[in-house]
């Protein structure tokens, strides 16, 4: 598997787009899922968790992917510091599966 955010672009990344920054993109995502009661939501290339996790602590369900096993360690640790449980696994764009809808 591929992984071009090994440690060292996982710590920069980090470092830079904690999680909870936003660039407008948490506001959009909010909103478009304000009325969205359907069931999980699935993040792709979940990260450290930035937007992941704003939208766990609002009360959605939502799971994550990401082919960095570095960045998710990031999100997992995001989340145990907040007392939240995500569904975090490595997978890539071109070979995800799950055996349920979002």
């Amino acid at each position: 598997m591929q992984n071009r955010y090994g440690k060292l672009a996982s710590w920069v990344y980090n470092l830079d787009k904690p999680v909870g920054r936003s660039f407008g993109d948490q506001a959009y995502y909010r909103q478009r899922l304000e009325h969205c009661d359907a069931g999980p939501i699935l993040e792709p290339a979940v990260g450290n968790g930035r937007i992941l996790i704003p939208l766990l602590e609002a009360g959605y369900a939502v799971e994550g992917f990401d082919a960095s096993e570095e960045m998710l360690d990031y999100c997992r640790a995001a989340c145990r510091a907040r007392n939240l449980s995500a569904s975090l696994t490595r997978q890539t764009f071109a070979e995800f599966s799950y055996d349920k809808r979002f």
